[in-house]
């Protein structure tokens, strides 16, 4: 248990709402190998597949564009020294360009063991729709609107890798779009 300054700030149509609350907390550090709920929002709380409220601490993982051996190694074994329970992997989908190192499902899952066996819980996203407001915007120059990041997400083989980290992961869809 610790004490933690949480801040929310939510921009809808060029206003700005905010909160902040201060509350301690029992953070999850870990979760067991397979749980067997899902991470669940209820009210303002984050909802561990175990029940429990989770407080997510953690830093950026970028597969997308640093030096792929870096991003790994940083992820294995340097996050988790933070004091960290979570960590964002940023990833990038079918408009990405600048890196392979996340933008194959085989590359998620590679990426989602490794911070699993950091006792991290992964936050995983695709970077391709990062600032954009375009909805169904092509696949083209590192970008595409949220309807093709949700299609690419709805391929097999990320449906297939959704399913078998449903548990222990948190998606999140499309990067600051919007």
């Amino acid at each position: 248990a610790g004490s933690y300054f949480v801040s929310l700030r939510v921009m809808d149509n060029s206003q700005v709402y905010s909160a902040a609350v201060t509350k301690t907390v029992a953070v999850s550090k870990s979760l067991e190998p397979k749980p067997s709920g899902v991470f669940k929002v209820s009210g303002r709380d984050i909802i561990d597949p175990n029940g429990n409220k989770f407080v997510p601490i953690g830093v950026n993982s970028a597969h997308a564009w640093n030096h792929e051996q870096y991003s790994r190694d940083a992820l294995a074994n340097q996050i988790s020294k933070s004091g960290a329970n979570a960590v964002r992997i940023v990833t990038g989908g079918n408009a990405w360009g600048w890196q392979d190192q996340g933008r194959t499902a085989a590359k998620k899952k590679e990426l989602l063991d490794m911070a699993l066996a950091a006792k991290l819980v992964p936050v995983i996203e695709m970077h391709d729709g990062t600032c954009l407001n375009d909805y169904d915007k092509a696949v083209g120059d590192n970008s595409a609107g949220l309807k093709q990041i949700v299609d690419n997400w709805l391929e097999p083989e990320h449906i297939a890798l959704l399913k078998d980290y449903q548990n222990r992961i948190i998606l999140n869809i499309a990067n600051e779009w919007g």
